[in-house]
C-alpha cells in the first residue's frame, strides 16, 4: 500500500485529500445536500469506507462530516489559460 503525507494526515492512495472536489450523495439527514459540489477539508476519523472527512460544501453551509460511502469524486474542470 501508498501512503501519501498531505497536510499533515496519512491518506492511503487512492482515498481523498484535502482539497479534493466531490459530489455528495446518499446522505439521509441531509438529503438536501445529496448532488452538491463539495470540497475535502481534512480527514476526520476512521479508515477506508468507515472514514470520515470534512467537507465544505460551500455557499451558507457549515462544514460537514461525512462517511467516505458518501463521497464521489467529481471531476476538475479543465484549467483554461487565459
Amino acid at each position: 500500500m501508498h501512503w501519501h503525507l498531505h497536510s499533515s494526515v496519512c491518506c492511503a492512495h487512492g482515498t481523498f485529500l484535502p482539497g479534493d472536489t466531490v459530489t455528495l450523495h446518499g446522505l439521509q439527514q441531509r438529503a438536501d445536500l445529496n448532488g452538491r459540489v463539495a470540497l475535502v477539508e481534512c480527514h476526520v476519523s476512521g479508515e477506508g469506507d468507515a472514514a470520515r472527512w470534512r467537507v465544505d460544501p460551500g455557499g451558507t453551509e457549515d462544514c460537514l462530516s461525512v462517511k467516505a460511502t458518501n463521497l464521489r469524486r467529481h471531476p476538475r474542470a479543465p484549467y483554461v489559460v487565459p
